[in-house]
């Protein structure tokens, strides 16, 4: 989600358009980065609040800035919604990316349906694969066609000249060229499972290298771990 984020910072501001986050903090890795190239941050600490004071926050925030658009990562949040419902009583058009499934029965009944309405008020609702897209049109009661699908992917035919990289990196590594190697990028929080990772690593062959590309809540764990269970020669 980062990463899709700085992208579509950056494309907006390459069209010539000032660009505003609201964030949790402005004092993590990612605000830093987006306030590096220019773009404002705004907080908005909503989790040590309740649903009146957090809507109150977004809804100040918004009125205070000329906003065209809004773009909103959509999950079961107090900022999520109170996002949704600033952004349609201030007439503002927004947009809804889904990352991860919803779980069907998240919430009360209540918010679910303010959010299956709220939901269908976005001018464009994106997501990044067909089984996402079905999860959100069952939650939310909307058509297929309703949800555009936008896959993460990387060109290969970029990487295709690349073995002396290759070659360079796996020496800074200190891994030879004939020895299998398993990349897990992600960022290093528990819905992403990355709790898992090291259990699996036991089932793997011993000549297989691990490396976890990524940063998060769970890194100083995983690290811990590494080290108590042995795996510093096998995980890096």
């Amino acid at each position: 989600a980062e990463i899709y984020l700085l992208k579509i910072v950056e494309y907006a501001r390459q069209c010539g358009h000032s660009v505003t986050v609201v964030a949790p903090s402005e004092n993590d890795e990612l605000c830093s980065q987006l306030q590096a190239i220019g773009v404002t941050v705004e907080a908005a600490n909503t989790h040590r609040t309740n649903r009146r004071q957090a809507r109150r926050q977004i809804y100040a925030l918004l009125a205070s800035m000329d906003v065209d658009v809004m773009h909103i990562n959509l999950h079961w949040s107090l900022r999520c919604g109170g996002a949704m419902l600033a952004a349609t009583d201030l007439n503002i058009p927004y947009v809804l990316t889904f990352h991860t499934p919803m779980p069907p029965n998240g919430k009360g009944f209540l918010i679910r349906r303010r959010f299956r309405r709220l939901s269908r008020g976005a001018v464009a609702r994106l997501t990044v694969s067909r089984d996402n897209a079905s999860n959100h049109c069952s939650v939310f009661g909307l058509n297929k066609s309703e949800v555009q699908v936008i896959r993460n992917g990387v060109r290969l035919s970029t990487y295709k000249e690349a073995q002396p990289v290759r070659r360079k990196t796996r020496r800074e590594l200190g891994i030879a060229d004939d020895v299998s190697v398993v990349a897990f990028v992600s960022r290093l929080s528990a819905e992403k499972g990355c709790h898992r990772l090291l259990d699996i690593v036991h089932r793997l062959s011993a000549d297989i290298r691990v490396l976890v590309v990524g940063s998060g809540p769970l890194e100083t764990e995983l690290l811990e771990r590494i080290r108590l269970e042995s795996l510093e020669n096998r995980v890096q």
